[in-house]
């Protein structure tokens, strides 16, 4: 039987630690408003207890928490920081106010200072690893809720591969960039859309950069490309804006990450790209039916093997690994690029593509072999077989 709110509070003061946490996680469960002020005295007890109440917080949603939950995602304790980045969570979730997530992304703190570890990763709750996987967490949710999935693998992008520069340097750089964007918290400047385009375009040029000289300095890309995969459907929209911005780098990751998406719905918006569209437009729809393993893609991505655009070059290349024996009008241009490419992730990058090639089209009549009919049918695919030799 459940106890009553008076009993309740009564063992929220107990000297008992464990019944201080039992009463806090039933107050959250009894759902009554008097709750929130014990529950926010409690607050100042030890892991357990505070975590409890952290908790019942989040399932109260009264906005005299946010404050307190927000302070405790800056703290070393890592039961009480998960617990204040579910509460907030919540609220994030169901909230209306769209100051709430900003001020989440003000809050957490350890947005601008180094991980201890490389962060990872984890499907569609991505974990933004700004400084420990509970307030990269709540950063995460508070970015979605404000319609900015697309910044959420930016984070560890920028902190993994820029031996930890603070996000108040990327705000600056990012200010010189795009001009207009407001003067805003450094921790929270992601949450403006027009900061990821030239961010994508920072970061793409540190990696050419750097690729000149070393190989895999492309893995930023992969990384933010394989977020925003990870994050649809959150993404998708967001991706098409992307497709429309005047930055090369940003447009050819989004397309390589709505390749990675997608699914019908996908596939029949880039399509009228790919024949009615111009340039760069048909070009970015290229590399993303490539990525989704559209054979009607190949003949441009070929076209795009030539010239010395770097960004472009690695585009058309990675698509044409998912090209499959469709993929053998390009295996020219790809050996060529492999052999003669400047850029040390291009070069890898074209092998990797005439390799997948290769095995797809080893593989073809051994597939075709195994789908014929039985002899003597005269089937179209029996006849479509390879000669015997």
């Amino acid at each position: 039987m459940e106890k009553s709110f008076e009993e309740l509070a009564r063992d929220l003061r107990s000297w008992w630690p464990r019944r201080r946490a039992a009463a806090a996680e039933a107050l959250g469960r009894l759902g009554d408003a008097r709750a929130v002020e014990p529950l926010l005295n409690a607050l100042s007890s030890g892991a357990t207890v505070r975590a409890a109440a952290a908790r019942a917080l989040g399932r109260l949603r009264d906005p005299r928490a946010i404050r307190p939950l927000c302070r405790m995602m800056g703290e070393e304790d890592p039961l009480t920081r998960r617990a204040a980045a579910e509460a907030l969570g919540g609220f994030l979730a169901d909230t209306t106010d769209p100051g709430l997530p900003v001020q989440v992304l003000e809050f957490a703190s350890p947005l601008t200072e180094p991980p201890s570890d490389p962060p990872s990763f984890l499907g569609v709750q991505l974990y933004a690893q700004t400084g420990g996987p509970d307030a990269g967490y709540a950063a995460t949710q508070a970015l979605i809720r404000l319609g900015r999935p697309l910044a959420v693998p930016l984070i560890p992008a920028l902190r993994r591969y820029q031996w930890g520069i603070d996000l108040t340097y990327w705000a600056r750089k990012v200010r010189d960039v795009a001009g207009d964007l407001p003067a805003m918290d450094p921790r929270a400047f992601l949450a403006e859309e027009a900061a990821v385009p030239p961010l994508v375009g920072i970061l793409a040029g540190f990696s050419r950069g750097m690729s000149v000289l070393l190989s895999g300095w492309q893995t930023p890309r992969r990384d933010v490309v394989q977020g925003w995969a990870d994050l649809a459907p959150h993404t998708v929209e967001p991706l098409f804006r992307l497709l429309a911005q005047p930055d090369r780098a940003a447009r050819l990751w989004a397309a390589e990450a709505l390749g990675r998406i997608g699914g019908a719905g996908v596939i029949e918006r880039l399509l009228p790209r790919l024949d009615a569209g111009a340039g760069e437009e048909q070009v970015a729809a290229a590399v993303a039916l490539g990525h989704a393993g559209d054979p009607r893609a190949v003949g441009l991505l070929a076209a795009s093997l030539d010239g010395e655009d770097t960004d472009r070059l690695l585009a058309a290349a990675s698509a044409l690994c998912h090209a499959g024996a469709a993929g053998a009008p390009a295996l020219g241009a790809l050996r060529s690029l492999a052999d003669y490419a400047t850029d040390a992730d291009v070069s890898s990058l074209a092998e990797e593509a005439v390799r997948a090639i290769e095995r797809a089209l080893r593989a073809a009549p051994a597939e075709l072999e195994a789908a014929a009919a039985p002899e003597g049918t005269g089937t179209e695919l029996e006849a479509a077989r390879p000669p015997e030799e």
